[in-house]
């Protein structure tokens, strides 16, 4: 699991995105990235690239 969270978002806070890891046994990441709750608008390369190679080393289930 990944969670994204912006440093100065006003409605999820870096705390609050990082307990996200108490609901997995997976492994969990936290990424923190400049600016507020809509960080995504300005940063959108990164998080693709990100998406883009989490998906490349997801185990396929079936």
């Amino acid at each position: 699991m990944v969670a994204l969270v912006g440093d100065d978002d006003p409605q999820v806070t870096v705390d609050e995105a990082s307990s996200w890891r108490e609901h997995t046994t997976a492994s969990f990441e936290l990424k923190v990235f400049p600016g507020g709750h809509f960080f995504l608008d300005s940063h959108v390369a990164p998080v693709l690239d990100l998406i883009r190679g989490r998906m490349s080393v997801a185990p396929v289930r079936s």
